[in-house]
């Protein structure tokens, strides 16, 4: 396996979850950016479509990467908030829970993009 090959989806999903996140936090005054409705509205989506092509891209076990997309959302929320003190495990719990959807997506387009017969 090349370098790029093991390194793409976490470059893919770091640098997504990290762009999205300081995009959502500029765009809203909130400390947690999933309080605005624009992040219900298009980060959130966006997530998915990045979790999509996570799955087709990078079709082997791709739900870990969706996992780290979310999750880098939650770091980059933290290190704006400065202390996030002890509510970064909620925090985490949390988004761990909203990346669900996406790791069921990139799996099924992981699956369909890797069968020879289609």
């Amino acid at each position: 396996m090349k370098a790029s090959e093991r390194h793409g989806p976490l470059l893919v999903a770091v640098s997504a979850g990290t762009v999205l996140a300081v995009a959502a936090s500029l765009a809203s005054e909130r400390r947690e950016p999933w309080d605005e409705a624009l992040w219900w509205v298009t980060v959130y989506p966006l997530s998915l479509v990045v979790s999509c092509y996570l799955g087709y891209r990078y079709p082997d076990r791709p739900w870990r990467w969706v996992l780290l997309l979310f999750q880098t959302q939650g770091v980059c929320m933290a290190l704006k908030a400065g202390d996030p003190g002890n509510l970064w495990v909620p925090a985490a719990i949390l988004l761990a829970f909203l990346a669900l959807p996406g790791m069921l997506l990139a799996n099924i387009v992981g699956r369909r993009s890797s069968r020879k017969d289609i």
